[in-house]
């Protein structure tokens, strides 16, 4: 085989190669539009006013991580008003299986309210708390980060 010979066959196979990555794109589905892209962002933005609309909320609100032995997390509320009612979605960042769903139900103790959730498995890692609800006629969604550590250091 000549050096020409080598040339046209190299030239055939890489647009071969080229060719079938086409048919393949062209034939894939393309995840990454929402097929009701519209509807969507109306929610998104319905989300974010609520968030804003929550912003007082948020201030008042604080989550404290218990030591390992207890393996529990406690909510707090400043005091404002009326009792919230919701549910609180604990969300484990490294792990699904740690995720869980309890019902809003604060006590109040003196300027605060408070509510000790157990954690049905206590898994180190980053956390996400988001609190659903409404207090009044008002709805509300509160969210929160915070960190589990395998042996919880002093505050």
């Amino acid at each position: 085989m000549n050096w020409g010979t080598k040339i046209v066959l190299s030239f055939i196979l890489f647009a071969g190669f080229v060719f079938t990555l086409v048919y393949k794109m062209l034939t894939s589905g393309n995840d990454l539009v929402a097929k009701e892209y519209y509807r969507s962002g109306k929610q998104v933005n319905a989300e974010l006013k609520l968030r804003d609309s929550s912003s007082v909320l948020q201030n008042a609100f604080s989550i404290d991580v218990l030591a390992e032995g207890q393996e529990s997390i406690v909510l707090k509320f400043k005091n404002a008003g009326l009792k919230p009612k919701g549910n609180v979605v604990l969300t484990c960042l490294s792990s699904d299986k740690a995720d869980q769903k309890e019902t809003l139900d604060l006590v109040s103790y003196g300027s605060e309210q408070q509510q000790t959730i157990r954690l049905k498995k206590f898994e180190a890692g980053n956390w996400l708390c988001e609190i659903r609800g409404e207090q009044g006629s008002r709805d509300f969604v509160v969210k929160s980060e915070f960190r589990i550590y395998k042996s919880q250091p002093a505050n």
